[in-house]
């Protein structure tokens, strides 16, 4: 191997890390600890969070067994820190837009970041692959920031992820985007965002927020692709005693103690915040969605971070409801690029089956 190809792949595994790192997210102090004890599953205090919001170390997890490839030159925004929004510093977005122009508007990916909630950013070098891939296929790319658990609680980011949906379709033809071809694709909690926009963009929910601007503008997507989301938050503990994945054993995300990525997001315990889990699963707004746009889903059967029933529960709810939906679960991957590896050109052709037929 040469001196160049080992370089490479140093780099690949170092952002195998970064991107579990930023992917597999929760909060300090042995979220993932089987120590913690049913005394410690307490509502922290408001003055608390700050000090619960550092990332979950993934020294633990594999980098994918084919990495995914880093491009020689990253992609730049072709406009940075764009504001959707003028609450926060963090309601911003950087626009990549394709190198050959589409007549008629290229389509667009609305690409959200995964972090549990509590982390993440728009840049990361992690996104580089995936942003160059779609670019390269003609699609715009919308890479969003969004107010996280340690700024503001349930629903605060998802709203922020709506507008910046609305902002965006406001603003489509001064970028050369059409405005009725979006696709919502994240990660993670990006995945929930993803799946939350596909399902609730017809219809008025707590989502919503006139404050953000562009009141009566549609947040609707024509599509969405999710990898690895987390769902039905309350279940997820239940999920993993039942059914703990072979390479996860003592390690997986304990997700009902008090200061769990969703326990901050949601400022208190799952298991008692249950009304809460209740009011953002996407699958509470499946029998009021008049329409459905496609959706993709997609997690690995080894993930240790969130169950990959969660994607499986979320897929059968989306078809019973007469939705058109897929399903991949990538053998022996986890809450990782695995998935992007094998996922990313399947994920492609899915978005250009809706944006280009």
């Amino acid at each position: 191997m040469g001196a160049r190809d080992g370089l490479t792949r140093r780099f690949a595994r170092r952002a195998g890390l970064l991107a579990a790192v930023l992917l597999v997210t929760a909060c300090a102090d042995g979220a993932g600890d089987s120590a913690h004890s049913e005394a410690e599953v307490i509502s922290p205090s408001t003055s608390s969070f700050s000090e619960h919001c550092n990332p979950l170390t993934a020294s633990d997890l594999a980098p994918p067994d084919r990495p995914l490839p880093i491009p020689a030159q990253a992609p730049r925004p072709a406009h940075r820190d764009l504001a959707y929004a003028r609450i926060s510093a963090a309601q911003k977005l950087d626009l990549y837009l394709p190198a050959h122009a589409d007549p008629g508007g290229a389509p667009l990916i609305v690409l959200i970041h995964g972090g549990g909630f509590i982390q993440g950013d728009k840049s990361h070098p992690v996104n580089l692959h995936v942003v160059s891939s779609q670019l390269a296929r003609g699609y715009a790319v919308a890479s969003l920031n969004y107010r996280l658990s340690c700024e503001a609680p349930f629903p605060a980011g998802a709203q922020d992820v709506k507008a910046a949906v609305r902002w965006l379709r406001v603003h489509a033809p001064e970028y050369g985007i059409d405005p009725g071809r979006f696709i919502a694709w994240g990660p993670s909690s990006g995945a929930y965002m993803a799946t939350l926009l596909a399902v609730t963009g017809d219809q008025r929910t707590q989502f919503d927020d006139d404050s953000l601007g562009n009141p009566g503008v549609s947040s609707a997507v024509q599509g969405a692709v999710a990898w690895y989301g987390p769902y039905d938050f309350g279940k997820m503990g239940a999920q993993f005693e039942a059914d703990t994945p072979k390479a996860c054993k003592g390690k997986v995300l304990k997700h009902d103690v008090a200061n769990s990525p969703e326990s901050i997001w949601f400022r208190g315990p799952l298991q008692s915040t249950l009304e809460k889990s209740f009011e953002a699963n996407p699958a509470t707004y499946l029998p009021t969605a008049s329409k459905l746009p496609p959706i993709n889903f997609a997690a690995g059967d080894s993930d240790c971070v969130v169950p990959h029933e969660q994607t499986q529960d979320m897929y059968r709810a989306v078809k019973a409801a007469g939705g058109r939906t897929t399903l991949a679960v990538v053998p022996h991957a986890g809450h990782d690029l695995r998935v992007a590896v094998a996922q990313l050109e399947p994920a492609l052709a899915f978005a250009d089956s809706i944006t280009k037929s």
